[in-house]
């Protein structure tokens, strides 16, 4: 095939890839994408049920109990039907949550509930329907211990059909079948009856999906050879559930996925010791061993290295990482990091805020391409050590009728 006709075919890809699945046949369709549900400044889109008190600081939604000491909710004024939806929080007191596929009932907010009480030790992460059957998904023990509390926390709800999951800094609390549950309904934050709650919000987004569109894991726990493969001669192991991968040659090694990926959303939790890695995406490899592609970056012994886009063997960085993720990192300590990739529109998160926004301009680079999690070269005095789990993506391509 010619050059042009590549690029007509890669251009006809990005349209077919790249729609908008609406909620209404009678929509017109927009780009499909992340949208920002609170723009920093002002309370745009949003309302005030009950005589709570809400304000905005520092570019973030502050909620809390009012005079009355009431329910209170601040609710979203558009409904979402499927969809992955995240938000950072943080708690200074109280009972809250975030309330999705939910309703108004005269002065209450009705329906599934995120929960959120870290005075608990069994609320924080639980699954609850107000106004109906109570509880319907409980959290891990011991889900509070595995939690920073006095930090900013990354809550994500992924509701797809029947299918309701809820991950805190990418450790899955919650993931059910829920035939019974509503299809469809608001989003709202909830500031609970009297107990003096106080809750800060921000960098609320939301993706729109269809139903069959949720997070899958990509890494079974336990097997290596399940859906991946080695390139290279580092060391790679099971360690506790997840994948560690180490320097054992001193070259480059890569733990590659046997599936191909070109729109999707990649959340995985990391725990670094040393060296520099990161994980590959929309990648290929030449000569056998040549990796090519897109990167996202982790090396905290290098300013700005961490949540940074890189190309490998190709453009060589694109755009460093937020300066956020260097002040007080921790070594040793699990980091949520997240990669969505649709159409043009490359996007990193690290622990749930913006490190990399990136619009890609060659349309033959928005393709179909492996995942690999990478041991970079290194001295063997300057070992590579990292480990991997919670790995999961939600495919966002049109199904094939041949899958």
């Amino acid at each position: 095939m010619s050059k042009g006709w590549r690029l007509v075919a890669a251009a006809l890809a990005l349209i077919l890839l790249s729609p908008c699945y609406c909620q209404d046949s009678t929509d017109v369709p927009t780009p499909r994408g992340w949208i920002s549900l609170f723009n920093g400044t002002d309370l745009s889109g949003w309302n005030v049920i009950g005589d709570g008190q809400v304000s905005v600081e520092e570019g973030a939604i502050v909620i809390e109990e009012g005079p009355s000491k009431e329910y209170s909710w601040l609710i979203n004024e558009n409904p979402y039907d499927n969809f992955v939806f995240h938000v950072r929080f943080l708690r200074e007191r109280g009972n809250s949550g975030i309330q999705f596929r939910s309703r108004q009932e005269g002065g209450m907010v009705n329906g599934y509930q995120a929960d959120i009480d870290f005075d608990s030790d069994w609320i924080t992460g639980h699954l609850y329907e107000q106004g109906g059957r109570g509880s319907v998904g409980k959290a891990p023990d011991g889900l509070v211990e595995m939690l920073p509390t006095d930090e900013w926390i990354d809550y994500e709800i992924v509701a797809a059909g029947d299918r309701i999951q809820l991950f805190m800094n990418g450790i899955k609390t919650v993931d059910i079948v829920d035939p019974e549950g509503a299809k469809s309904g608001v989003l709202a934050f909830q500031i609970h009856s009297g107990d003096g709650c106080k809750v800060r919000w921000k960098d609320i987004r939301i993706l729109p999906l269809n139903e069959w569109e949720t997070f899958e894991p990509l890494f079974d726990g336990s097997d290596l050879e399940a859906g991946w493969y080695q390139v290279g001669k580092e060391k790679w192991t099971v360690h506790e559930g997840g994948i560690r991968g180490q320097t054992a040659t001193g070259k480059y090694g890569w733990l590659v996925s046997d599936r191909e990926y070109s729109d999707f959303v990649l959340s995985f939790r990391y725990r670094w010791t040393s060296g520099n890695t990161g994980v590959q995406f929309r990648s290929w490899l030449e000569e056998g061993d040549e990796m090519h592609g897109y990167q996202a970056d982790i090396d905290p012994s290098i300013p700005r290295m961490t949540g940074a886009l890189y190309d490998e063997h190709e453009r060589a960085s694109l755009s460093n990482g937020g300066e956020f993720i260097d002040t007080n990192y921790e070594p040793g300590r699990w980091y949520h990091y997240e990669v969505s990739a649709i159409g043009d529109d490359i996007r990193l998160y690290h622990d749930g805020a913006l490190s990399v926004h990136f619009t890609e301009t060659l349309v033959e680079r928005i393709r179909k391409g492996i995942i690999a999690l990478q041991v970079h070269s290194a001295p063997l005095d300057k070992p590579v050590d990292i480990e991997w789990r919670d790995i999961r993506l939600i495919n966002l391509e049109p199904p094939s009728p041949w899958e």
